[in-house]
């Protein structure tokens, strides 16, 4: 991660941009997720906005097709990153080990800060601050995590195979996981969501095998502007398309009037993808340097973190919500969407570079320190096990 003291930048910042554009996304996506849902910690439920069925109301349409800005910026997200690990062979353990060890401090130094302020927390939101990981907070960051661990197989794998058998592979997954569970949506979102055992690492992983043919055997059709704008444009049409006709259904059947969401997955809505991979292709020929994009890029992970802290979306986005439903009702809810998220943004960008150069140091010095005494225990039990 290169300071904004150095004179020279060491690479390009279209993706690195796209990455803030997509950390901004998720924020504003979580910050309509808290006004749509029904708090489980905090006392009033007032200010709920159901935005799920279908309205002739415009504002509750635009924040429907808004919320879907969550699964772009995941997407971008991960394109962003598995585009670069494709072929590669260095080992990120320690990496895995300090975005663990970031988790726990953030949500920790999160809690501090609430508990200073005398803020009274539920018991069950205290355990959950104290075990970010097994609690399952952050699902991105814990899946990224995952993933971290596993693509290096999946590179030996892929390396292993020729055109053909890639080209059966990546096709198999993508189709099974993400054109078919997807579609299975509109009788069920649990269906879609649990049909052959998917998850959203088996989705990430089918993701990954296309990616992985693509840049392998398709550059020339990848570095296409022409193609890569259409797809930008069908992927864009698909879908909020899709979201406009599950509206006008809605309105005229009611037993599908409750489903404007039904559509919002988290990285295996094909138009989605289709709109993300042809955004990211346009953007990876862009040839421009910032060192300010460039570290804000850096901070995403912990504007990630904090953002969507336990205790920030189950109290503090909650109250902020609530005082402005008291003060002027849902009359501007677009408006101050976008107010909230700008400024949440900000404020989580602000908290980040405060944690990056003062904790953060810590949490490297610790990782260092630890990850050889692990690893080391490690190859002792796999020894062992080899031996049995």
């Amino acid at each position: 991660m290169p300071d904004l003291k150095e004179k020279h930048l060491i690479r390009e910042s279209g993706i690195e941009l796209l990455k803030v554009v997509a950390v901004f996304l998720i924020v504003l996506s979580h910050v309509i997720q808290t006004l749509s849902s029904s708090p489980t910690y905090y006392p009033s439920k007032e200010y709920v906005l159901n935005i799920t069925r279908s309205t002739t109301q415009w504002r509750q349409l635009i924040l429907s097709m808004l919320r879907y800005s969550g699964s772009i910026g995941n997407t971008i997200f991960f394109i962003s990153s598995a585009w670069f690990l494709i072929g590669r062979r260095k080992n990120d353990k320690r990496k895995v080990l300090q975005l663990f060890l970031d988790n726990w401090l953030i949500a920790f130094l999160i809690l501090l800060s609430f508990l200073a302020l005398t803020v009274t927390l539920d018991r069950r939101l205290i355990v959950k601050s104290l075990f970010p990981v097994i609690s399952g907070n952050n699902w991105y960051i814990i899946c990224y995590m995952v993933f971290l661990l596993v693509y290096p197989f999946l590179n030996d794998f892929i390396e292993h195979l020729n055109r053909k058998m890639l080209a059966r592979v990546s096709s198999f997954l993508f189709i099974l996981y993400i054109v078919v569970i997807f579609s299975l949506r509109v009788f069920n979102k649990k269906i879609g969501a649990t049909s052959f055992f998917s998850s959203d690492l088996i989705v990430w992983i089918a993701i990954y095998f296309m990616l992985s043919y693509m840049k392998k055997y398709e550059m020339k059709w990848m570095d296409s502007a022409n193609i890569n704008w259409k797809l930008v444009l069908i992927g864009f049409i698909g879908t909020y398309g899709l979201v406009a006709l599950t509206n006008a259904v809605g309105l005229k059947y009611k037993g599908y009037n409750n489903m404007l969401l039904v559509w919002n997955g988290n990285t295996n809505h094909p138009f989605i993808i289709m709109m993300i991979l042809g955004l990211f292709n346009l953007v990876r020929k862009l040839s421009f340097k910032s060192r300010l994009v460039n570290y804000l890029s850096g901070l995403t992970l912990y504007v990630y973190l904090i953002h969507d802290n336990v205790l920030v979306k189950n109290i503090t986005r909650p109250a902020i919500w609530q005082h402005i439903y008291e003060n002027v009702g849902h009359r501007f809810t677009v408006k101050y969407t976008i107010l909230i998220a700008v400024m949440l943004f900000i404020a989580s960008c602000i908290c980040s570079i405060i944690y990056k150069h003062t904790f953060h140091k810590g949490i490297e010095k610790a990782a260092g320190w630890l990850y050889p005494r692990l690893a080391g225990q490690y190859g002792r039990l796999e020894k062992w096990f080899l031996e049995l």
